[in-house]
C-alpha cells in the first residue's frame, strides 16, 4: 500500500502536471527562476548514467536525455508515471522509468550513477539521512548531486495583505499536515528542514558541498523553465521570499 506522502503526490498529479508548465530542455529547481543546466551547476556529458528521485513527469530526466545521457527515473506514484510515461513517448526519450518508495532505495546499486537529480522530493522524506545515504552509495567516486527541495521558510505564514512572512521559530520549523486531497485517513507531510541541518547532513555523509542557492524570480518569469497557473498565485511571495534551496554537491 502507498504510504501517505505517495498517495498525497498521486492525488494532486493532473492538477499539477496539467497546471505547471515544465520545460522538458531544461532542469527545473525553482518556479519563476532560472535553470541548472543553464546556471552551470551540474555539467552532464554525452554517455554518462543520471539517475532521478522524485521524477514526476520526468521532465528533467528528458531534458536530461536530450543531452545525451542515460536517464532512470523514479518515483512511487503510479499516476506521476503515467504522466511520465505519456511525456517520454512524445519526446522520443530514452528515459527508462522505475516505480519505488523514496524511503526504500535498498535495491540501488554501488558506484552506477555519474550523477543523481532530485528536485522537490526531499521535502517528502522522512528519512532525510537514509535518503542521501542511498544517494551517496549509488554515485561513482567524484560523481554529483543535485538535491532542490523547498525552503524552510516555506513552512511559515505569508501575510497577503501585509507582504511579509511570519516567522516564529525558524530552527524549530512546522511540519506541514495536508489530507484533504487523499482518500484516506491518514495525512501527507511536507517536511522542513533548516539549511544547517541539512547540509550537516550531506557533510556528514562524505559530500562535499559546492554550491548552495535560494533563487530568485527572473526579471521576466515567463522565460523560467518552471511556471504556469499552478504558482502563479506565489509570484509576488517568491520576489521576497525563495521558494527552493539547491545544493549542488561531489561525492
Amino acid at each position: 500500500m502507498d504510504n501517505p506522502n505517495i498517495a498525497g503526490w498521486s492525488a494532486m498529479a493532473q492538477k499539477y502536471q496539467s497546471e505547471s508548465d515544465i520545460s522538458t530542455h531544461e532542469i527545473h529547481i525553482s518556479p519563476f527562476g532560472p535553470g541548472a543546466l543553464s546556471l552551470g551547476l551540474i555539467t552532464p556529458k554525452e554517455g554518462e548514467k543520471y539517475l532521478e528521485l522524485g521524477c514526476g513527469a520526468a521532465q528533467n530526466s528528458i531534458a536530461l536525455d536530450r543531452r545525451g545521457v542515460n536517464t532512470y527515473a523514479v518515483d512511487g506514484s503510479e499516476k506521476q508515471l503515467k504522466n511520465a510515461i505519456s511525456l517520454i513517448s512524445s519526446s522520443g526519450a530514452r528515459t527508462k522509468l522505475i516505480k519505488s518508495d523514496l524511503e526504500k532505495l535498498d535495491w540501488l546499486k554501488p558506484h552506477a550513477f555519474d550523477g543523481v537529480v532530485s528536485c522537490f522530493a526531499a521535502e517528502f522524506v522522512t528519512d532525510f539521512e537514509k535518503f542521501i545515504d542511498s544517494i551517496y552509495y549509488t554515485l561513482k567516486e567524484g560523481g554529483v548531486m543535485l538535491l532542490a527541495t523547498v525552503h524552510p521558510l516555506g513552512a511559515f505564514e505569508w501575510d497577503e495583505l501585509e507582504g511579509y512572512l511570519r516567522v516564529n521559530d525558524y530552527l524549530n520549523p512546522p511540519v506541514e499536515i495536508w489530507n484533504e486531497q487523499i482518500n484516506s485517513d491518514e495525512s501527507a507531510l511536507t517536511i522542513f528542514r533548516t539549511l544547517e541541518d541539512m547540509y550537516s547532513v550531506l557533510i556528514s555523509y562524505g559530500f562535499t558541498v559546492e554550491s548552495i542557492l535560494e533563487p530568485t524570480p527572473l526579471e521576466d518569469p515567463l522565460q523560467s523553465p518552471y511556471k504556469g497557473r499552478y504558482w502563479e498565485p506565489y509570484l509576488q511571495r517568491f520576489k521576497k521570499i525563495p521558494f527552493s534551496l539547491v545544493f549542488t554537491a561531489r561525492k
